[in-house]
């Protein structure tokens, strides 16, 4: 199994031991959920602070609101995606962290009851983290305390990557190569400090085994989804490869991903097909989508609505305006977190 696994906007996850991105998103289609970022997992341990907006960020255990103020924590291995609904922005900073910053320097008892069992998903942790539940405890405020102390130190540590605009969504780059010495420590008990609040949620349970496997299982369906999208792709195929029978599996893909197999396949479709349509502007809408597993132009044009929030037409005459999508004197940037 690749733990790697960005698809779209992150095709090749990059092995540093740190990475934090500064995104900002927006979307002026009221009918449409805008994609934040696509369905995926990796290897690494992920932070998420919303400055401004809320994401809708699905995983296994459904849907979450993270509004401004709020974080999320989402583990390594684990399934999830994100996006806001309608007419909306949002600024927010994402922290991708190697478990190995952990076990390196955390051993003994500590790593046997804390660092151990929670990267190794031998339970079920909060996702959400609001300062705002009161009737939750305290834990969760000085959680989110510390994950934006995480993120602040970090910020002066990390050197400037890249960055780009994706459709909706701009975002810079920044990573950490390397940590040694006392940003090496600092760091890995900050972290830990993290996971001992949230084991004093009473939220946290025992993980379900079974739930784990049926994951790595779907994840097997995406990566196949995702290399044969323009073939013939039959549920009762996709079943097959899961060892279940139609109904079982479509309420288990359904459960790990928001979307029925179908829905997901089609939608994967569609974004293959914006994506050709900006990367090849000489070939033709009838080309790409049957390059793209599609067979009737009206169905593909009212899948892409659907989608896109356009017509295929509409998308393609899109692109060859400057269009002004972002505020850039508004992005969000290292300086929000001081």
């Amino acid at each position: 199994m690749n733990d790697n696994y960005y698809l779209e906007t992150h095709n090749k996850f990059i092995s540093d031991d740190i990475k934090i991105y500064y995104n900002y998103v927006t979307s002026d289609v009221n009918e449409i959920q805008t994609s934040v970022f696509p369905l995926h997992w990796h290897p690494y341990f992920e932070l998420i602070y919303v400055q401004e907006g809320i994401l809708n960020l699905y995983t296994k255990n459904g849907i979450y609101k993270i509004s401004a103020g709020e974080c999320a924590v989402i583990n390594k291995g684990e399934l999830h995606h994100g996006y806001i609904s309608g007419i909306d922005f949002l600024k927010y900073t994402a922290v991708l962290i190697n478990p190995a910053l952990c076990e390196s320097v955390v051993s003994g008892e500590i790593y046997v009851d804390y660092i151990e069992p929670f990267f190794e998903n031998k339970y079920e942790y909060p996702v959400h983290i609001s300062p705002c539940k009161d009737d939750m405890g305290q834990w969760d405020s000085v959680c989110v305390s510390r994950i934006c102390g995480i993120m602040s130190y970090l910020k002066n540590k990390a050197k400037f990557d890249t960055e780009r605009t994706h459709e909706t969504i701009h975002t810079k780059y920044y990573s950490i190569n390397h940590l040694s010495g006392i940003d090496l420590y600092e760091v890995a008990y900050s972290i830990l400090s993290v996971i001992l609040q949230l084991n004093k949620s009473e939220q946290k349970i025992t993980a379900d085994t079974s739930s784990s496997k049926n994951n790595e299982m779907i994840k097997k369906i995406i990566i196949y989804i995702n290399g044969n999208y323009g073939s013939h792709i039959y549920l009762k195929d996709l079943a097959a490869m899961a060892y279940m029978s139609e109904d079982n599996f479509g309420k288990s893909f359904k459960s790990a991903t928001g979307s029925s197999p179908i829905e997901y396949l089609t939608s994967v479709r569609v974004k293959k097909a914006a994506e050709m349509i900006t990367s090849t502007p000489d070939k033709t809408i009838m080309d790409i989508l049957v390059k793209c597993g599609f067979n009737h132009p009206s169905y593909f044009s009212r899948m892409f609505k659907k989608y896109m929030g356009c017509t295929p037409s509409e998308f393609k005459l899109r692109q060859k305006k400057t269009l002004r999508y972002f505020n850039y004197t508004n992005f969000l940037t290292a300086e929000d977190l001081k």
